[in-house]
């Protein structure tokens, strides 16, 4: 079986359990000493890394940041549009938001696949293609079931692009190592605040289904630029034929240690959609106005953008990605515990900056570490599994929180929310535990 390097810097593995194969050419992710481990402080050599990186990482930077720019014109005004426009209850837009959850779990599990299958190009143009279909058919019906049907199927084809691009990114810059995983999740963030910013404005000056037309342009632009631009050696080199794509399986035990890890980030997306879902009415039967609410999220994205030195120092100072998982769930966890402890405007934005701080190591780190521990001809597969493990965890969030801000107080539900990151962390912890069989274990790329 294909197996991934542990450079010379590294040291050693999260486990002894998935041990180096030494026999096989290493992998140096640490050139001119930009990222060796234990550096004690961030230098200006550091913080301009980024210069060196390929052109095909920010070719897949930049169509991250466009895919996600064009989705925040979409989910933010599904339940306004639904009630308003289509004049149906709150209760039956919180079932289309899932139901499209739900197709895009299926989708991302099923982009996984195709990437492994038929390539991370021809996946992505079928997904955007769809979704472009998708959006003028919304903005030209009327009817409420078409409509429905609709997004369901745009959940299914934007379902198939995420796990590409970050199935893409180790693939084009294997020695990126984590950076690569990292970097589509800045994108995609930075993606997030253009379109929340620009969303509202359109659909001011425009009207509601105006973003539609936006959203399918933005994704039009992004089509032309995966056929013009994700091509050469990079791109070429990343695909994955079936042919290619047998022989190499996870026995049973080897297995447990990705599935540990997928539920472990379902858990963790069902405490922290608790943001958007209970902790918004909280802060607004408090007195708070919507603005200050708003502002937690602009600082959410601000700390992603201007703290990746911090995060870059932080993470060449914890042995292995393990450890990063463990430390964002610390942050997770220390967050949640402030808001327990107190109804304050400025324990909301100390617990957001912890939060924030804990989804910078841990949203990137699953993925990397799941990378890191399964076979190299099935990373499309498993970062499918990833992007639906999320999917899924977003959509059980708000239905567990609607339930228990129903029936429990407060600081309850904050606790059971804590538990929940506590049993993330057993799992995170325990993911590398059970040993594999010699010929199936797998090697580490980075720590």
């Amino acid at each position: 079986m294909r197996t991934r390097e542990c450079p010379t810097a590294c040291g050693r593995s999260d486990s002894p359990h998935y041990t180096t194969k030494h026999s096989e050419a290493r992998f140096d992710i640490f050139p001119q000493g930009v990222f060796r481990p234990h550096q004690g402080t961030v230098t200006i050599k550091d913080m301009k890394q980024w210069t060196t990186w390929p052109k095909a990482i920010w070719l897949l930077i930049l169509g991250m940041a466009i895919q996600s720019t064009g989705m925040s014109f979409f989910w933010p005004f599904t339940t306004l549009y639904v009630h308003t426009i289509m004049h149906r209850s709150l209760a039956i837009a919180g079932v289309i938001l899932m139901v499209q959850s739900g197709a895009s779990i299926l989708g991302s599990a099923f982009g996984g696949h195709l990437f492994d299958r038929l390539g991370g190009v021809r996946t992505i143009i079928v997904g955007i293609v769809g979704s472009v279909l998708c959006l003028v058919g919304l903005f030209a019906v009327a009817n409420f079931w078409p409509y429905a049907v609709l997004v369901a199927l745009f959940g299914l084809f934007t379902g198939l692009i995420s796990p590409s691009m970050y199935a893409f990114s180790v693939s084009v810059w294997p020695e990126g190592g984590r950076q690569a995983f990292n970097a589509i999740y800045v994108a995609q963030n930075l993606g997030v605040a253009v379109g929340s910013l620009t969303g509202g404005l359109v659909a001011a000056a425009g009207g509601l289904r105006s973003t539609f037309l936006v959203n399918a342009a933005l994704l039009t632009g992004f089509l032309i630029m995966v056929a013009v631009g994700y091509r050469g050696p990079a791109f070429q080199a990343a695909h994955r034929p079936a042919s290619h794509a047998r022989g190499a399986r996870l026995n049973r035990g080897a297995l447990l240690g990705p599935m540990l890890l997928l539920i472990g980030l379902v858990l963790d997306w069902t405490a922290y959609s608790q943001w958007t879902t209970t902790t918004s009415s909280y802060i607004h039967q408090e007195g708070f106005s919507l603005p200050l609410y708003s502002f937690l999220w602009t600082l959410n994205g601000a700390v992603i953008l201007l703290g990746q030195p911090f995060i870059s120092w932080i993470t060449r100072r914890i042995e292995g990605v393990k450890g990063q998982l463990l430390l964002g769930n610390l942050f997770f966890l220390a967050g949640y515990a402030v808001l327990i402890l107190t109804h304050r405007y400025v324990g909301y934005v100390a617990a957001m900056l912890m939060t924030t701080l804990g989804e910078m190591l841990v949203w990137p780190g699953v993925p990397t570490r799941t990378y890191q521990i399964t076979p190299a001809d099935q990373v499309g597969l498993y970062q499918g599994l990833v992007s639906g493990a999320a999917s899924a965890g977003r959509m059980v969030g708000p239905l567990l929180g609607g339930i228990l801000y129903a029936q429990v107080s407060r600081p309850a539900l904050y606790l059971i929310m804590a538990v929940i990151y506590v049993a993330s962390s057993v799992l995170y912890y325990v993911h590398d535990r059970r040993p594999a069989a010699p010929h199936d274990q797998v090697a580490s790329l980075i720590h």
